[in-house]
């Protein structure tokens, strides 16, 4: 399809060049695979050391050892995440959503990686579980885990809408970074990058090409059971919505809910969850679009937290593992010494 704008006639030649084969721009044979058989024998015997709740509309950082493990879990209600990730030792090299495209897809999965930037070209960390694998890419050609898109932010939002708004993406990222470094915000802005949005289900229309994005697939976990009449025995069914029987989820066997009762937890939420291959600083933000079903920027679309939790491997699993290496080109960048 042609630009709107287009003024020129196709040449008499324009279905031959249309048709010529595509050509995959990056061969990724030299790259080591994915080892299965080690991430999952890291994941036996694996201990939760520490959880941090997202907010809706805000984000927090949290720091992981290299060889360590850490999830994004879908907790209360559908969310998306927008997820920044630093070398912990030098915030110059971030994640590369670019060159991640490049080397993998669109859209990230178990086995994919996620580059750092230049000099450095290494994989920050490895995608080793995604409960949304399933999904796959739908009849719109939208997929999940979403490696096209930016984040939102209030100068792109400003531009079209007119208005400012100061819990986009871009601002959530910035503001936690400056809090958990002690930077100022205009230091920390220039660190915030290009993101892995998590759980988001995007890709471009058919006819114009154009970014889209749909109701998330993610859903959370349910706890439907409630001990409110613990003392006689009686369980009650939850009723979603219903005042003292809304669920406070910690992710765990049991929770409780508004009431102080105790939920029994009928199984996990969907997350996806990053062995670390160097140590990594992460931010993540509770994106105020929620499910990306309708809009962001605002504060109209229901929004939910987002569980981070960061876990240790199992005792002896790593003991032939090495961090990853930086790039191994010479950098002379073809000026003579």
């Amino acid at each position: 399809m042609a630009s709107k704008w287009a003024t020129h006639k196709a040449p008499e030649d324009a279905a031959k060049r249309r048709a010529v084969c595509p050509v995959i721009c990056y061969t990724v044979d030299r790259l080591p695979p994915y080892d299965e058989k080690l991430y999952s024998g890291a994941r036996k015997g694996m201990t939760k050391l520490s959880e941090v709740n997202i907010p809706p509309r805000d984000a927090r950082c949290w720091e992981v050892p290299k060889g360590h493990f850490f999830r994004i879990n879908s907790i209360e209600g559908p969310q998306v995440g927008d997820l920044n990730i630093w070398n912990a030792n030098d915030l110059t090299e971030r994640f590369f959503s670019g060159k991640t495209r490049q080397m993998h897809a669109t859209h990230v999965s178990t086995g994919d990686r996620l580059w750092s930037t230049l000099p450095s070209l290494r994989p920050l960390a490895t995608i080793t579980h995604n409960t949304l694998d399933w999904y796959g890419y739908d009849e719109d050609g939208g997929g999940v885990h979403d490696v096209i898109g930016t984040r939102c932010d209030p100068y792109t939002n400003h531009m079209l809408k007119g208005t400012d708004y100061n819990f986009c993406c871009h601002s959530n990222l910035t503001r936690a970074l400056a809090a958990y470094k002690g930077i100022a915000p205009a230091e920390a802005e220039l660190h915030v990058h290009d993101v892995l949005n998590v759980f988001m289900c995007t890709g471009f229309t058919k006819d114009t090409k154009q970014y889209f994005m749909k109701a998330s697939p993610v859903r959370p976990g349910l706890c439907t059971k409630c001990v409110c009449g613990a003392n006689t025995g009686a369980h009650t069914t939850i009723t979603p919505g219903v005042p003292g029987c809304m669920c406070v989820c910690l992710l765990l066997l049991l929770c409780f809910c508004a009431r102080g009762n105790l939920y029994v937890r009928m199984g996990t939420g969907d997350y996806i969850e990053f062995f670390a291959e160097v140590d990594l600083l992460c931010a993540l933000s509770a994106c105020p679009g929620g499910d990306c079903g309708s809009s962001h920027s605002d504060d109209v679309t229901p929004c939910y937290p987002l569980l981070v939790e960061v876990w240790s491997p199992g005792e002896g699993s790593l003991d032939d593992w090495a961090p990853a290496s930086r790039s191994k080109y010479g950098g002379k960048h073809g000026i003579d010494d």
